[in-house]
This record gives C-alpha cells, sequence and structure tokens, in this order.
C-alpha cells in the first residue's frame, strides 16, 4: 500500500510539473513573465486541462458516434440501432471525458489546497450528472426496443420508464447532496427517514401511479388504443396514452380528459376491449316517439307491412 501511494504521488508531482511547465512556456509566450510567484500557471493549467478534456470528447463522440453507427447499419438485428442511437454514444463519451476529467484536473492544485477540494467536489457532481445522463438515454433506449416487440405492444411501458427514470433521478439527488457536503450516502438516506412524511406527500402522485402502473399492467386492465368508459369522469373514449401520473383519453366527441392512474384502480370503469376483440359493435342511438302514434298492430297492418320485405 505504501508503495502504491508513493507511485500515485510521484505520478501526481510529473503530471504537476508537466503541467505547469506548459502553463509557464504558455505564459512567457503571451508576454506574462514572473508567473512562478503570482499563481497564474495554476489557473493557466486548468484552462488548459479544461481545453484538452474538451478537444477529447469531441474526438472521441465523432470517432465513436460514425464508427459505431456504421457498423450497427450493417448488423440484420433492429433493436441495436435504438440501444446504439447517437443520443447514447454521445452521453457516453461525456461519462469518459467527466472521468478524465476528474482524474487530471485535482492534479493541477496542491494536495491540501482548499481549491482542490472544491475542484473535486465539483468534477465528482459533473461525473454523477455525466452516469446519470448516460443511464437516461440507456432506459429510454431499452424501453424503445420492448415498445417494439409484439408481447409489448400497447402495453403502458411509459410508466414503467418513468419509474426508472425517476428512481435514477433520486439516487442521482442523493450523491449530489452527499458530495457537497461530505457525507455518506449511506448516511444521508438513514438521515432521510424524518423526511418521509414530506417526501410521500410531495411525491404522492407519482408514488400512487406507480402502484397503480404495476396493478394496470400485472392485470392487463388497460392499453392504448382501448375504448373505455367512466361517466362519474365524462370519459367515454379511446386511450392515447399512460405515463406515470396522467392517463390522456379522446372521447368520441374529440375532447381530451386527463385522469390519474390510481383513479381507475380505486374506482371502477368500463372496457369495450372485449366487445372490440369478438368483432361485435356497440350503437347507440335515440329514437323519439308519439304516444298518439301508437296503435294495436291489426291483421290488416300486417299483411301491408308483409310488401316492404318483398
Amino acid at each position: 500500500l505504501v508503495g502504491s501511494e508513493m507511485c500515485i504521488r510521484d505520478r501526481e508531482y510529473r503530471m504537476q510539473t508537466l503541467l505547469k511547465h506548459w502553463a509557464d512556456a504558455l505564459l512567457e509566450w503571451l508576454g506574462l513573465a514572473s508567473a512562478q510567484d503570482s499563481g497564474w500557471d495554476r489557473w493557466v493549467a486548468f484552462t488548459l486541462v479544461l481545453l484538452a478534456v474538451a478537444l477529447f470528447d469531441f474526438v472521441c463522440r465523432t470517432i465513436l458516434v460514425r464508427g459505431m453507427r456504421r457498423i450497427v447499419k450493417r448488423t440484420k438485428a433492429t433493436w441495436d440501432d435504438d440501444l446504439f442511437n447517437p443520443d447514447v454514444l454521445s452521453r457516453l463519451c461525456n461519462v469518459v471525458s467527466a472521468v478524465v476529467l476528474g482524474i487530471v484536473l485535482p492534479v493541477v492544485f496542491e494536495e491540501q489546497s482548499e481549491a482542490r477540494t472544491i475542484v473535486t467536489r465539483l468534477v465528482e457532481v459533473y461525473i454523477v450528472v455525466a452516469v446519470f445522463r448516460f443511464i437516461n438515454a440507456v432506459l429510454f433506449a431499452v424501453f424503445q426496443i420492448a415498445s417494439a416487440r409484439p408481447a409489448w405492444q400497447n402495453k403502458p411501458i411509459k410508466g414503467l420508464r418513468q419509474t426508472g427514470q425517476g428512481i435514477a433521478a433520486l439516487i442521482c439527488g442523493i450523491l449530489i447532496v452527499s458530495i457537497l457536503i461530505d457525507k455518506s450516502p449511506v448516511n444521508l438516506i438513514t438521515g432521510l427517514g424524518a423526511f418521509t412524511a414530506v417526501l410521500m406527500l410531495v411525491f404522492k402522485d407519482p408514488i400512487l401511479g406507480l402502484v397503480a402502473g404495476v396493478m394496470i399492467s400485472e392485470n392487463d386492465m388497460l392499453r392504448i388504443g382501448d375504448w373505455i368508459e367512466m361517466p362519474q369522469n365524462g370519459i367515454n373514449g379511446t386511450v392515447t396514452d399512460i405515463s406515470l401520473t396522467v392517463i390522456k383519453v379522446q372521447n368520441f366527441d374529440n375532447t381530451i380528459v386527463t385522469v390519474p392512474p390510481y383513479s381507475l384502480v380505486s374506482g371502477s370503469f368500463v372496457n369495450w376491449r372485449g366487445m372490440s376483440d369478438s368483432g361485435g359493435r356497440r350503437i347507440m342511438r335515440e329514437y323519439a316517439l308519439k304516444l298518439d302514434c301508437i296503435k294495436p298492430c291489426t291483421p290488416e297492418f300486417l299483411e301491408r307491412m308483409k310488401a316492404f320485405d318483398e
């Protein structure tokens, strides 16, 4: 362990020396001499590292995205077109660049300096955000692939995707706060127990929507394209969208009604999918009859009616 620490410190010293040499050379080229004692060399090295990482990110995205897209287009499978889309590959390059930045940038400053502590925390936050954006893009691509499968057609997978993204966002937020306050995420999660009531109040709709979405999906209660009827909510039309917090229904008069998913689980609604799948058709019409026009049916009247059948 001692040998490894000495090796790491030796590498940091060499990198610091190299960056300082480059910064001094740049300052002398710009005509700003005597940079040894002014502290300018640190910030010039800081700027050089940022520019180098930005250039590395640009080159990585250019090479990786174009190269992978060419490989993906040559394959016979279709799922890889969604999984290795430009958005996923670009955010993967951002993660790699963030890790490189986290390795190189703190070396610019002294080991026990306050500037190094602040920069290190900010870089760690940037790495967490970059990883979260990458996971978010991967989740979106995975659920795009799942929605194209016949078994998942018209299933409420949008709510499941939003649930996964919400969990990832919650973990990302906890990690960012723990980095900024320099506390363990475990201690932070333990301390959140006192705020459970507040969290339940703030995230009431997403939590209820998650539970309702799982029940709707497991019991196959609702699909996109189903004709449902809920007179208590003024709903009589086709389901157009199912998400974590809202279900959109287009009525037959082209009005749009939105209801939370848990209202369908807690209440009752009529789903006419069985009638549609059976090939039947429901017709609702109103007829106005005058009571004074109703007369007894005589044999002569029946004979006259037979003539219309012919």
